[in-house]
């Protein structure tokens, strides 16, 4: 297959994707591609639901035969080249560390104009960061778009999800909360999936709940009412996971089993 015949088959494959949520362009997918080395046998990866806000579609999805397998919307799985075994992410917390400033400016600098955004608008945002292990996750945060961005441990720089026209803090109130990107990935290291959002006023914490093979409960980082978390998940996993929010609130009390999955169709506004 060369260039031309992938780039149609990108094209050609593609579904409508929401106009709030965004990947790469066909082509620029094909240059990556078509810069790697293939894999021998191609995988397509199980997704999450699809977002349906502002009009019902389904999730994009392309199946090829070089490297990439997968490509769709937030909550769905962005597959990268991936040759060999899949170790696990050995070094993954479930609480999350700070991101030093340094990396942060190093990603964001990488990441933005990738996912084709503009750099200058990022800087007049904001960044929320962390680290888990040797990873480090973060999200850029602008009035009219947040790009997520992940580093691996070998230091490459993936943008999973990109989302436009956010809800406002008015609409979110005290203890609403919106899904804001929740795709599944592949990097080097295996599967994972990375979950940003924001968050009404009240809200002090926020803690997710994966029920599944591998049940896990993950601490999200919480900054100026926006939280992000990540956590490994394997590629079958996506399909049989329940996994729920918990927010903890200003007095103490909490709302529990918050659906992800009914967060990604639509915001809870609270």
């Amino acid at each position: 297959m060369n260039r031309s015949d992938l780039f149609s088959a990108l094209r050609d494959a593609a579904e409508p994707v929401p106009s709030r949520v965004h990947t790469g362009s066909a082509q620029a997918m094909a240059d990556r591609i078509t810069a790697t080395a293939p894999s021998p046998v191609a995988r397509e990866s199980a997704a999450g639901s699809a977002v349906t806000r502002p009009s019902s579609v389904r999730r994009a999805r392309l199946a090829l035969a070089a490297g990439v397998v997968a490509v769709a919307a937030a909550g769905a799985t962005i597959a990268v080249p991936h040759l060999g075994a899949e170790p696990a992410f050995a070094s993954w917390t479930p609480a999350p560390a700070p991101l030093p400033a340094a990396d942060a400016t190093a990603i964001v600098d990488e990441c933005v104009p990738a996912a084709g955004y503009s750099l200058d608008e990022a800087r007049a945002g904001r960044v929320i960061g962390e680290t888990r292990g040797d990873y480090a996750y973060l999200s850029v945060i602008t009035d009219r778009w947040i790009v997520a961005c992940f580093r691996a441990a070998d230091g490459a720089v993936l943008s999973p999800s990109q989302f436009e026209a956010p809800v406002t803090a008015a609409e979110l109130g005290r203890t609403g909360v919106e899904m804001q990107a929740w795709p599944q990935f592949q990097a080097d290291d295996g599967y994972a999936r990375l979950m940003t959002g924001r968050v009404g006023s009240d809200v002090t914490a926020v803690t997710i709940t994966v029920t599944g093979a591998e049940s896990r409960t993950v601490q999200a980082s919480l900054q100026d009412g926006y939280f992000l978390a990540w956590y490994p998940e394997g590629a079958d996993e996506s399909s049989t996971n329940s996994t729920a929010l918990t927010l903890t609130l200003t007095d103490g009390t909490t709302i529990p089993s918050i659906s992800a999955r009914d967060l990604h169709d639509a915001p809870r506004l609270g």
